[in-house]
C-alpha cells in the first residue's frame, strides 16, 4: 500500500468511526461496522490501529490537549493578578475564557459529542472530573495564596468547592448536549459565568 492510499485509508476509517461512535457509544460500536462503513477489510483496520480505543483516541485526544492548553493558559493569567489581589480581572479573565470555550466548543462539536455522549467504556468519559480537580487546585492555590498574605475571606469545605466547581462544568457543557446555536450559547454561558461569580462573591466575602 502507497502512502496516499494509506492515508486515504486511514481518513475513511475515522470518518466511519465517528459516525458509529456519534450513533451508537463507543461500547456499542464495533470494529466491522467501522470497516463496513470505510469500505475496508478488518485486517486492514489493525493496520492502522492497534484497537478500537486507540481509534476513538485518535479522534477525540487532540481536542481534549487543546482544551486543557486553553484552561492552563487562562490559569496562568488569572495567577499573573494574584499579587495586585485583583479579583475583578481575575473573573474577568476567566468569563473570556468561558467565551473561548465555546468557541472551541463549536469547532469540535463533534469530538465534544463524542466525549460527553459516547465515551463509556474508554479514559476520556471523566474528562469532566479532570477538569473539575485542575480549577479546584487553582482555586486553592489562590486561597491559599490569600490567606498567607492577610486576605481574609469566609473559609469553604473542600466538598463544597468540589461541588459548586462541577455544577460550573456541567453548566458550561450543556451546550453540547442541546442544539443551541453558538449566539444562543454565549449568551447563556456568560449568564452562568455571572450568577456564579456572583455566588462566590457573596459566599467567599473576600475583605481586599
Amino acid at each position: 500500500m502507497n502512502t496516499r492510499d494509506y492515508e486515504l485509508t486511514h481518513k475513511k476509517l475515522i470518518e466511519s468511526a465517528k459516525t458509529k461512535f456519534l450513533e451508537k457509544g463507543y461500547e456499542k460500536a464495533n470494529v466491522r461496522e467501522i470497516c463496513k462503513g470505510a469500505g475496508v477489510t478488518n485486517g486492514a483496520f489493525y493496520k492502522h490501529f492497534g484497537d478500537k480505543e486507540s481509534l476513538f483516541g485518535e479522534i477525540v485526544a487532540p481536542t481534549v490537549k487543546q482544551l486543557f492548553d486553553i484552561y492552563d493558559q487562562a490559569e496562568m493569567k488569572c495567577l499573573s493578578f494574584l499579587d495586585q489581589k485583583d479579583i475583578k480581572s481575575m473573573q474577568k479573565i476567566s468569563a473570556d475564557t468561558a467565551v473561548e470555550f465555546v468557541d472551541f466548543i463549536f469547532k469540535h462539536r463533534d469530538e465534544f459529542k463524542l466525549i460527553l455522549e459516547a465515551s463509556g467504556g474508554t479514559k476520556y468519559v471523566n474528562i469532566i472530573d479532570e477538569l473539575v480537580e485542575k480549577d479546584l487546585a487553582s482555586t486553592k492555590k489562590i486561597l491559599r495564596y490569600f490567606s498567607d498574605h492577610g486576605v481574609k475571606y469566609d473559609v469553604i469545605s473542600d466538598n463544597e468547592l468540589h461541588m459548586i466547581t462541577h455544577s460550573f462544568f456541567s453548566c458550561m457543557f450543556e451546550i453540547v448536549l442541546h442544539d443551541y446555536n453558538i449566539e444562543e450559547a454565549k449568551r447563556y454561558v456568560m449568564t452562568v459565568k455571572k450568577f456564579f461569580n456572583a455566588g462566590w462573591t457573596e459566599i467567599l466575602s473576600f475583605e481586599l
